[in-house]
């Protein structure tokens, strides 16, 4: 009877300690519905003074400072900055912070808005696959001594080409085509290009810009995370006023549900004399003008004589 007792006692206890373990694994993760920070941003601070301003109110929240990205980036103009710079007055600031759930918190990916210094702002996004676990909150335009600014909605985009791009390529767009409106890149995420161009008897242009010819080019440009495109976005070349299109396709295959958000511009360009092409661009030019020579040296075939 007493051995009965000892392994009824011993049965009841792994029972109650498996179901402890039960309870505890198959818990649920407790929803991040309401994002709550505040930070200040004042001239003479340094990146990694703000960082240590920023007051987590939200708990389950922390900084997203163990993988990429990191907890926080800041760019001046665009340019990133180092830890150690400060920030000066009259000087327009990006910053990004970056945030991740502690250990039994998830994010509540269908929240419209976060609070920031008591403001809700919608200028967030979230970035929550295999590999990252992360909420972006994005400031553009950031002044010190003044209330964080919200990302914006592009109304217009205005873009910079060289005419002189004879001798050029057509996929090193990078090289002649400027984006001028802050939170727009190229649309080039996909396989696809970013720009398209034709000649005047509609065929698809891959190589070298010829001087002298005519060409219609499609251009594609996306906004930035945290930017939005307006319904119309007004376009500009060069300071004039050029056809463009707001829309947004799905890339599908394996890159799932994704909506790109994109604003098309179209126009003509004429293209003038030789560009002064770097030494390097020369060399790259002359090896291939010299392979082209040699594949129709052996291609060559004489004509028989009677």
């Amino acid at each position: 009877m007493l051995k009965i007792k000892k392994v009824l006692s011993v049965l009841l206890s792994f029972l109650m300690l498996y179901g402890t373990f039960s309870i505890s694994a198959f818990a649920e993760n407790t929803a991040l519905t309401d994002i709550s920070i505040d930070f200040e941003i004042t001239a003479g601070m340094t990146i990694d003074d703000i960082i240590e301003s920023i007051a987590i109110k939200t708990t389950g929240l922390e900084f997203d400072d163990d993988g990429v990205p990191a907890a926080a980036y800041f760019s001046n103009n665009g340019d990133p900055l180092d830890s150690g710079t400060a920030f000066e007055d009259d000087v327009l600031y990006d910053v990004y912070f970056y945030f991740k759930p502690s250990e039994g918190y998830e994010f509540d990916e269908s929240i419209k808005y976060v609070t920031v210094n008591g403001n809700k702002t919608d200028n967030f996004y979230f970035n929550v696959n295999d590999d990252f676990n992360y909420i972006g909150i994005c400031f553009y335009e950031l002044a010190t001594n003044a209330e964080p600014v919200t990302g914006k909605i592009i109304k217009k985009a205005e873009i910079k080409i060289d005419a002189n791009i004879a001798g050029i390529y057509v996929d090193d767009y990078e090289k002649y085509i400027k984006i001028i409106t802050r939170g727009l890149r190229f649309e080039d995420d996909y396989g696809d290009p970013a720009i398209y161009v034709y000649d005047k008897d509609g065929n698809q242009v891959l190589d070298q810009f010829e001087s002298g010819e005519t060409y219609s080019l499609y251009v594609y440009l996306a906004p930035k995370k945290c930017y939005v495109l307006a319904d119309y976005v007004e376009g500009y070349l060069n300071g004039e006023e050029v056809s463009t299109h707001t829309d947004f396709w799905h890339p599908g295959g394996d890159y799932g549900d994704v909506k790109v958000d994109y604003v098309e511009f179209h126009f003509e360009l004429n293209v003038g004399g030789e560009k002064q092409l770097t030494i390097f661009e020369r060399i790259l030019n002359f090896f291939r003008n010299l392979f082209e020579k040699i594949l129709s040296f052996f291609s060559f075939q004489p004509v028989p004589v009677k």
